[in-house]
């Protein structure tokens, strides 16, 4: 064990920014290094578990339209309930002076009811980063003789970038409300919303830290590993490539969800599987950037990125299918979730469209999307060509 930690010291951050650590030797997959890696696993994924949580709830912060309530940004002091009835008549106050209340006036039982889901939102978002915070101090500064404690080169990859994730995604939330706060912005009397660009990096922000998480949790529950849990390598090219366009398209499909949000497209056409009798809409595309700014335009763009995903779903498994000589029952295992939550996202999304967004609707379809990338960065981790590849130390 001595030895593996004046090994681990001295390995090359060039080598580690390229993601080329594993173990060098058995001998360095002792019972106390599996006791570290379990340690780190349940740390990650019990981070990767609370992003889940807080995506669900910044989705029903969306719906409800209430992420506009809260009208400061302060880090520290805002973790503070308001106590008092002027407490309450303080933040009631500059609520009242927004562009929202002033198309949508409302009472203070209400405002109350807004306040709480925003206030709650922001509030597990400061738990969160305490969650993974704490636990990286801890467990860089506190040596013990059962553990191998973390090495000072492994904090850039990948805790450093996770933290620094964490830390931009308050930022990014911030100037996201700040743009529905801004009169300027309604000018022309439509309705008041955040900017649907902001919005949708402020989620995709959140998948991204979500994805680092549940990745690294994934590889310090499997120490040592230096191959993958199932070997594609018979396999043919083309599942490599659908593999990864799968991916590609979910995460694209989330993105393009954000924007339709955003835009509240998802009201425009409230049928399916045609939108007002035709596949495509005539008002469609009056602009090259109208998928990003165009609510018909972003609804149909987010149905044809959904189908798309489904068709490389489908095709990944049809290639399984005509390689199964070849191809370990296991990998047929861990496609299995993601033929369940494709199916359960799908319908989903429909009767999101014809339900015209019912709020429990569309946040169940929220956390079916992140659901369906679970299981699809599962398969990618037990899938993957390249060995995810350890800490390289020589003993």
């Amino acid at each position: 064990m001595v030895a593996y930690r004046q090994a681990a010291q001295q390995v090359s951050l060039s080598r580690l920014h390229r993601g080329s650590y594993r173990f060098a030797s058995d001998t360095a997959r002792n019972e106390g290094m599996i006791k570290l890696d379990k340690k780190y696993a349940r740390w990650l994924y019990t981070c990767a578990g609370m992003c889940f949580i807080i995506v669900t709830v910044g989705g029903l912060t969306r719906l409800t339209e209430s992420g506009l309530s809260i009208t400061e940004w302060k880090p520290v002091t805002g973790v503070v309930w308001p106590m008092s009835q002027s407490a309450w008549e303080t933040e009631f106050n500059k609520y009242k002076v927004t562009p929202e209340y002033e198309q949508r006036p409302i009472e203070m039982r209400d405002f109350k009811f807004i306040y709480f889901l925003e206030w709650f939102h922001r509030l597990f978002g400061r738990t969160i980063g305490m969650a993974y915070l704490l636990p990286l101090v801890y467990f860089y500064m506190t040596p013990s003789r059962a553990v191998t404690p973390l090495p000072r080169a492994l904090l850039w990859s990948p805790f450093i970038p996770l933290a620094l994730g964490l830390a931009s995604q308050g930022l990014i939330g911030w100037l996201m409300v700040s743009t529905g706060l801004k009169h300027a912005n309604f000018e022309d009397g439509g309705k008041v919303r955040v900017s649907q660009y902001s919005l949708a990096t402020h989620l995709m922000a959140a998948v991204a830290l979500y994805s680092g998480f549940l990745w690294n949790g994934q590889a310090f529950s499997n120490p040592g590993v230096i191959k993958p849990l199932v070997d594609f390598q018979q396999a043919k090219p083309m599942f490599r490539t659908l593999m990864r366009c799968s991916m590609v398209s979910a995460f694209l499909t989330m993105f393009m969800g954000g924007i339709t949000a955003g835009l509240d497209a998802g009201l425009v056409y409230p049928q399916w599987p045609s939108m007002g009798g035709h596949f495509m809409p005539p008002e469609c595309f009056p602009d090259k950037l109208s998928p990003l700014r165009h609510d018909v335009t972003a609804q149909w763009t987010h149905r044809m990125m959904a189908y798309l995903t489904t068709g490389f779903i489908v095709g990944t498994d049809l290639v399984l299918w005509k390689n199964k000589t070849i191809v370990p029952k296991q990998a047929w295992r861990i496609m299995a979730p993601i033929r369940v939550m494709l199916g359960i996202q799908l319908l989903l999304g429909i009767s999101t469209v014809l339900s015209c967004v019912q709020t429990p609707i569309a946040a169940s379809h929220q956390m079916g999307a992140m659901a369906l990338w679970t299981t699809l960065l599962h398969a990618w981790f037990a899938m993957r060509m390249k060995p995810y590849r350890r800490l390289v130390a020589k003993i």
